[in-house]
């Protein structure tokens, strides 16, 4: 409209004004939309960032404390099946940090946690619980000390071999206590 514009006449009539200010209004409108949306889909990504770190252990991604807490809770409220809880401690963790270093310390913490992981179920949630603290749920077992102590005894097998932690290999020993939720349905009582 602009540029092509027919006749002789290189004014611009009132109607034409009035137009192109329209069309120019839309524009910026349009501009303006386009970024309150790229500002919206920046804070929810921030928001599921957000949500992510206050529930998540940041060195090995597993769920914390207060998710396991809130999930346990949960279960526990919702159901009328048995919860199992296994608290998992690694012994002599410090030795590991005080002779061979945080940064070791800190990979064994994470192969530590991909173990557990692959020594569950799938619908049983692994967390951290803090330092060398770990802890499984596992949610609607029918006959506790059967699977409970089967889930038990896989993880213990599962540290039976050497961990690679960095550039070293580590051998280690677990502590493991089960509960179960025929004892108490307090979340806090059975993770103590």
């Amino acid at each position: 409209m602009l540029a092509n514009r027919f006749g002789l006449e290189r004014g611009y009539s009132v109607e034409d004004r009035q137009l192109l200010e329209v069309l120019a209004n839309n524009a910026s409108v349009a501009l303006q939309y386009d970024r309150l949306e790229q500002a919206v889909t920046t804070l929810h990504s921030l928001q599921q960032q957000l949500h992510h770190q206050a529930y998540h252990d940041p060195l090995t991604e597993l769920p914390n404390r207060l998710l396991f807490m809130e999930r346990l809770r949960s279960e526990l409220d919702g159901g009328a099946r048995t919860v199992g809880v296994l608290f998992i401690d690694v012994d002599d963790f410090k030795l590991v940090n005080d002779s061979l270093g945080h940064a070791v310390g800190d990979a064994l913490l994470k192969a530590v946690a991909g173990r557990l992981r692959h020594s569950v179920r799938p619908q049983d949630l692994v967390a951290r619980l803090g330092g060398d603290e770990f802890a499984v749920m596992l949610p609607g077992i029918d006959d506790p000390i059967t699977e409970a102590g089967a889930v038990a005894k896989r993880i213990l097998a599962a540290f039976e071999e050497p961990v690679h932690a960095g550039d070293e290999l580590v051998r280690v020993h677990l502590s493991v206590g089960v509960a179960d939720s025929r004892r108490s349905r307090d979340a806090d009582e059975l993770v103590r």
